[in-house]
């Protein structure tokens, strides 16, 4: 592997580079709670699902090590990370991206401070917990791989669920398709072992950055562009492959067998059980970890699915992807939005200003082709996607069935999506949805407008004492105005003294006269000529 060292942009802040400091901004923000008493792992499932903020178990019995959970299981946790606000995430995600830093290569790191090897190395001493109660075992969920392409020698990283299966040995869900999948096979077709190490415990934006399709001959540059500083590398102390340096643990092995062991079933991203997978399986060689490691789960699944570290960061992910996607479609795309209700990956809301006929449909089919969205939803600019009512409200004000549903049948999915019929992977397909929620175009524009409240954009002082005055005059005010079409709020803007009675009166006099008339646009004018 070529490392070599990169200055940073002197434009950018340098973010801080550890699990460390990033929990103590958590704490100093109150996004942290600490656990002080010593707890059963039987009830740290239970006890992190509650818990609206990250969670730190100072002590669970029988382990050495305290667990960390929920670290980004929220969009303001996860712009703390950032170092920017939420509203400006996925602006500064696609910053970062255009901007990759090199890693470097270092002696030595705080992960290299206890290392283990072959039989001292124990899975068993890890508080992994059973997270769901379906799970076939407990499952380390937060292990981001490490390893290398065994002819070109590129470093991949992903992230993957290890399944205890003994003291030094885990499944590992190979999904499909995936890099490291593609990685080993070969490995298997050349004869040759395929060693790989699992870090626990990084900086949180090594979670997102290992998620993010970025074309790079050297993945550890996209780690080091999210964080703004390059990522200092150490060598693992049983296989040949560099791992961050500022890890709290290490876990280092390589993979073993085919397609045949049981692994799962699990609680997966979709909030809904998957079910078992037969998948090769992971061996532990050795172990690097930190004097005092801090043991982190990615939270994934269960009853709050919208409050999970995977849901939150799949979600920025696919409004990236959508936004870049949309925005080769049509000409402006105000926002994306992807709810972590809908697991990060299956829904997308996007705003468009329409410019011309099309442009929803355009940026409905780039959505869909583009990602594994299974439905998108466009509405209009004046709509905030991610205010659940103005999404309701525009869907039963600006959408006909009959007229702007759009189906694709045969499209790439993810094979763990529970509503799919039973198969066998790779080959199923799913049918997709779109929803053209924008304002129809051949009707005036402001009858898709919110009622607004009069006057509610004017300063308190604006307003005077209502006053009585002399009817005559008032009238020859406002019939005066009748030749720009004024609306009633315009006669109440421009009598900013005259009691509302007396316009009303005066209203009633021109009615009565025949002078006046009143347009469907809710508009005052001077009445026609009669034929006669």
């Amino acid at each position: 592997m070529a490392v070599q060292p990169m200055a940073t942009d002197p434009e950018r802040p340098r973010r801080r580079p550890d699990l460390r400091s990033y929990l103590r901004e958590l704490e100093e923000a109150g996004e942290l709670e600490r656990v002080g008493s010593v707890v059963s792992i039987r009830d740290l499932g239970r006890l992190i699902e509650a818990s609206d903020r990250a969670i730190l178990f100072e002590s669970v019995a029988g382990y050495s090590m305290p667990v960390l959970a929920n670290a980004v299981a929220s969009r303001r946790r996860l712009a703390m990370a950032f170092g920017c606000a939420e509203a400006d995430l996925r602006r500064e995600l696609a910053r970062s991206l255009e901007r990759p830093v090199a890693p470097v290569v270092v002696d030595r790191g705080p992960v290299q401070e206890v290392i283990e090897r072959a039989e001292e190395a124990d899975l068993s001493t890890l508080p992994a917990y059973l997270q769901h109660d379906l799970d076939a075992a407990p499952f380390l969920s937060g292990a981001m791989d490490v390893s290398r392409h065994p002819e070109t020698g590129r470093y991949n990283i992903g992230v993957r669920r290890l399944m205890l299966r003994g003291p030094r040995e885990t499944g590992v869900d190979m999904v499909a398709p995936s890099d490291l999948r593609a990685y080993y096979r070969r490995a298997r077709e050349l004869g040759r072992r395929f060693e790989i190490a699992f870090v626990i415990g990084t900086h949180p934006l090594d979670y997102l950055a290992s998620q993010m399709r970025v074309a790079t001959e050297n993945e550890f540059d996209t780690l080091g562009a999210l964080r703004g500083a390059p990522v200092e590398l150490v060598r693992c102390a049983t296989v040949d492959l560099m791992v961050p340096a500022d890890a709290e643990l290490v876990l280092e092995g390589y993979l073993d067998g085919d397609w045949t062991e049981v692994e799962g079933p699990y609680g997966e991203y979709t909030g809904c059980y998957g079910a078992a997978h037969f998948n090769p399986v992971f061996k532990l060689t050795g172990l690097m970890r930190r004097r005092d490691a801090i043991f982190q789960s990615v939270t994934i699944s269960g009853r709050r699915l919208f409050h999970t570290d995977s849901a939150v960061l799949a979600s920025l992910g696919t409004e990236l992807r959508v936004a870049h996607a949309v925005s080769q479609a049509v000409p402006e795309v105000v926002d994306v939005y992807c709810p972590p209700e809908a697991s990060g990956f299956h829904h997308v809301r996007i705003a468009v200003r329409v410019r011309q006929a099309g442009d929803a449909r355009n940026a409905l089919h780039a959505a869909l082709a583009a990602t594994e969205v299974k439905m998108a939803v466009v509405v209009d600019e004046d709509i905030d996607v991610r205010d659940d009512r103005k999404v309701e409200w525009a869907l039963s004000t600006r959408f006909q069935a009959d007229r702007d549903l759009v189906v694709l049948e045969g499209m790439r999915c993810i094979p763990l999506d529970p509503s799919l019929p039973p198969n066998q992977g790779w080959h199923v397909t799913t049918a997709k949805l779109g929803i053209d929620a924008t304002r129809r175009r051949d009707k005036p524009a402001h009858l898709f407008d919110i009622p607004a409240m009069p006057f509610e954009d004017r300063p308190r002082d604006w307003f005077q004492p209502e006053s009585r005055t002399e009817l005559q005059a008032l009238r020859e005010r406002m019939e005066a105005s009748l030749g720009t079409g004024p609306r009633f709020v315009d006669w109440l803007e421009q009598e900013r003294g005259v009691h509302q009675a007396q316009i009303i009166q005066v209203l009633g006099m021109l009615r009565a006269e025949g002078r006046i008339r009143l347009d469907p646009d809710g508009r005052y004018w001077p009445a026609e000529p009669s034929a006669g």
